[in-house]
């Protein structure tokens, strides 16, 4: 006995057989829409498996192959009617879905002008018309309108709707390559005729997913390990400042880990971190070996260093994004006041209570020999990846886009002999691997290559060096290099989308 989904599809055909006008097709459709599907709200908690379709919830609701009449319909409608091809999704199915691919955009730290680009790309092959605006915190604000895109409906009624949605940025929003990766693919099925089911339910998928397919101990050798390769780099480390930055770090990421207490301070986080990386290296300092202290502190603060925020912070400025990237720029201000008072603070508590006078710059550098850098930068790729929850598969991508934005940054240092400027030839060589990369390999967008290869010129210590050594005039003059620094790697990325454009799929 067939179905009453059968028995409906089979009527629409023959009316649409037997009339043949446009108009009776689309009302028709939307009869048989409404007949068809009882709207149940999306529990977005539980996640789908099997064949649960993600558009409805456990109540008793009538399952609908929307993929079958989608062909039916298109089978038999013109391309100008294109509007009721796009029927056969509902309203609501679409709009969740606009809804959930930018929350996973926000969730996962996809640039604003990419999250823009591809939310407008997804709505126009949805048939919805947008409206996006951003808040200065980073919101997203989307309108949705009551007209339609390219054609009008075909019976006049234009009174859908009007909704306006702000999806808000997670509180623990961070870099997360992997699901980055992910959501872009899912981002380009839509845009290439995925089904909206088949769309949302693996944006669940992804959504519930764990975050990294390793333990969460693995953060802790990760963060050692990219303060031993990095140090070097960062802060011309010697011997023995590593090896305390490294026993520093290692004492604190455990605690980040396991003590409760860092996952409920919020942005205090970073001046606890600093607190305790200054007591730890004070105490090494003071009882161990005599060390630069602020070296030491320094390369021990690698992990949390605010260059890629301000670098990001100044990418939304020269897109256009005033507001958002004036937010960034204070949140940077925010954690480099926290990372100093912090290393004041555990400075001058140990200080205190050992009796012993801690001058921060006045002992010297023990320096590695010439080729320890290139071989750091080597060590660090896989702390670096697992630190931005990146895909080991890919490593061999990070590694040319690593090498090539820190041997770039070297040669425009020796061809040009300024240091601010010479990061722009890291990262337009960067930029322009990454764009090839994004054009043509099918393993991920050029932004993933992009913010992971960055970190190795990325501006970050300068000023707090000076600034937690009292050294105002020093500061100020060197705030200005850090900012230098940031928009010489903003032009880099500019140039190099002039000389290799990046993908735009239609």
């Amino acid at each position: 006995m067939p179905s009453e989904t059968d028995r409906l599809l089979a009527e629409h055909t023959d009316n649409t057989n037997s009339n043949g006008t446009n108009q009776n097709t689309a009302q028709h459709g939307s009869k048989l829409k409404s007949q068809v599907t009882e709207v149940a709200s999306l529990d977005g908690d539980v996640p789908s498996s099997g064949d649960e379709d993600p558009f409805t919830s456990h109540s008793n609701v009538l399952r609908f192959e929307w993929e079958d009449t989608r062909a039916e319909v298109a089978s038999r409608l013109h391309l100008q009617e294109i509007w009721d091809t796009c029927e056969v999704y509902p309203e609501w199915q679409r709009r969740l879905l606009i809804k959930e691919i930018g929350s996973a955009y926000l969730r996962y730290s996809i640039p604003l002008h990419i999250l823009e680009y591809r939310i407008t790309m997804i709505a126009m092959r949805l048939h919805e018309r947008v409206r996006l605006s951003h808040t200065s915190s980073g919101a997203l604000l989307i309108l949705f309108c009551e007209e339609k895109v390219f054609v009008d409906r075909p019976d006049g009624d234009k009174d859908a709707n009007r909704e306006y949605v702000e999806l808000v940025p997670a509180g623990n929003k961070d870099v997360n390559l992997a699901k980055m990766v992910d959501v872009e693919k899912v981002a380009d099925s839509i845009i290439n005729g995925q089904s909206c089911r088949t769309a949302l339910k693996r944006l669940i998928e992804i959504r519930h997913a764990p975050d990294t397919p390793w333990p969460k101990w693995a953060y802790i050798p990760a963060a050692v390990g990219f303060v031993v390769g990095y140090g070097p780099l960062y802060n011309g480390a010697g011997v023995y400042e590593t090896l305390c930055a490294a026993l520093v770090t290692l004492i604190v990421s455990s605690l980040e880990v396991y003590w409760s207490v860092f996952h409920r301070v919020g942005l205090g986080k970073q001046m606890l971190v600093a607190f305790l990386a200054a007591s730890g290296v004070a105490i090494f300092h003071i009882y161990i070996q005599q060390i630069n202290v602020m070296n030491a502190i320094m390369t021990s603060l690698t992990c949390h260093l605010p260059g890629l925020a301000l670098t990001n912070a100044l990418t939304h400025v020269v897109f256009g994004y005033n507001h958002v990237g004036a937010h960034g720029l204070v949140q940077v201000l925010v954690v480099s006041a926290n990372l100093g008072v912090g290393v004041i603070g555990g400075l001058t508590f140990v200080g205190s209570l050992s009796g012993h006078i801690i001058l921060p710059s006045l002992a010297p550098v023990s320096q590695f020999a010439w080729y320890i850098p290139h071989i750091s930068i080597v060590l660090s790729l896989v702390p670096t990846v697992i630190l931005n929850k990146g895909k080991l598969s890919h490593l061999h991508w990070y590694a040319l886009g690593t090498f090539a934005a820190y041997y770039g940054t070297q040669f425009g240092h020796k061809v040009m002999g300024i240091d601010q400027f010479a990061s722009c030839v890291g990262a337009t060589v960067t930029g322009v691997i990454a764009n090839a990369y994004g054009n043509y390999t099918d393993s991920g967008p050029a932004i993933e290559l992009v913010l992971i290869s960055i970190i190795a010129i990325v501006p970050g210590s300068f000023t707090l060096n000076f600034t937690t050594a009292m050294d105002t005039a020093s500061s100020i003059s060197l705030a200005r290099d850090m900012m230098i620094v940031a928009l010489s790697i903003v032009t880099g990325q500019f140039i190099s989308c002039a000389i290799l454009p990046p993908k735009r799929q239609l």
